[in-house]
Formats: C-alpha cells, sequence, structure tokens
C-alpha cells in the first residue's frame, strides 16, 4: 500500500496536486490511502500493509506545514 500525504493548506488544491496521483494509482490498480498531514498519526506510518510515501506538493507559497 502507498500512503499519500496532503500536505495542501487549501482545499482547491487538492484537485490539482493530490488527485493526479489518486488517479494514477487507481488507474493501474495500487492500493493507497490519503491522509491530510495535520491527521497523520503513528498508526498509518506502523502500517505493515505501507511500503511506500508519496508526499504531494502545493502551490509555491503555502508553506503551512512547515510549521509543525
Amino acid at each position: 500500500m502507498i500512503l499519500i500525504i496532503n500536505i495542501c493548506k487549501e482545499k482547491l488544491h487538492y484537485f490539482e496536486f493530490v488527485k493526479p496521483i489518486e488517479d494514477i494509482l487507481r488507474k493501474e490498480n495500487i492500493e493507497y490511502q490519503t491522509i491530510y498531514y495535520k491527521k497523520l498519526t503513528d498508526k498509518e506510518l506502523l502500517n505493515k500493509k505501507l511500503e511506500k510515501i508519496i508526499i504531494c506538493g502545493t502551490s509555491l507559497k503555502d508553506n503551512e506545514y512547515l510549521n509543525i
């Protein structure tokens, strides 16, 4: 399984930066889960089925994720 981490502050940015990745994985029948970075817990990171992590991009001035 692939974990997709959404770091987009603006909800509409999801459609530009996250959804295209989900569409590719869905087309290739690859199991994935998408989680917003503020809701990410150890449970998701320690999932035994987890094989890879994709951290999706965001717009240039959307740097809120750096303030964790």
